[in-house]
C-alpha cells in the first residue's frame, strides 16, 4: 500500500502516542511489541511482532495505518476510535519498538 505517512514523529510526541500504545495495543502486542501481551495467548492467531526486524522492514507505512484503522481479525479496527493523526503516530510508534528491538542482544561492555 502506497500511503506516504504525513505526520512527523517528534519526542515530545512519543509520550503521548506510547499512551495510546498503552491504552489499545499493549493487552496483546506487549509493551516493546513483542506479540506477547497478557491476552496474545488467548487469541486465534498470534498478534503482529514488531521487534521481528526482517518482517516489519517489508512492512509499508501505508500498510500498517491500513491494519490500525481496519483490523485485521482479531484485531479490532481503530478508524472510529482514533484519529488519523494518532493512527499515524501509532505507525511511528512500532516503528520506534522496531528500531529499539535491534539493540536487545548487544548487552553491557566490558572492559577487560
Amino acid at each position: 500500500m502506497k500511503m506516504k505517512n504525513p505526520v512527523a514523529f517528534t519526542g515530545e510526541k512519543l509520550d503521548a502516542v506510547a499512551k495510546v500504545f498503552d491504552e489499545k495495543c499493549v493487552v496483546c502486542h506487549g509493551e516493546k511489541g513483542a506479540s506477547n501481551g497478557p491476552e496474545a495467548s488467548s487469541l486465534p492467531k498470534e498478534p503482529a511482532n514488531f521487534t521481528n526486524i526482517k518482517v516489519m522492514a517489508k512492512a509499508k507505512d501505508g500498510e500498517l495505518f491500513w491494519k490500525i484503522s481496519k483490523g485485521r481479525s482479531p484485531m479490532p479496527g481503530y478508524e472510529a476510535e482514533l484519529s488519523e493523526t494518532e493512527r499515524w503516530q501509532l505507525v511511528n510508534y512500532v516503528r520506534v519498538l522496531t528500531r529499539r528491538s535491534q539493540y536487545r542482544y548487544l548487552g553491557v561492555r566490558r572492559n577487560r
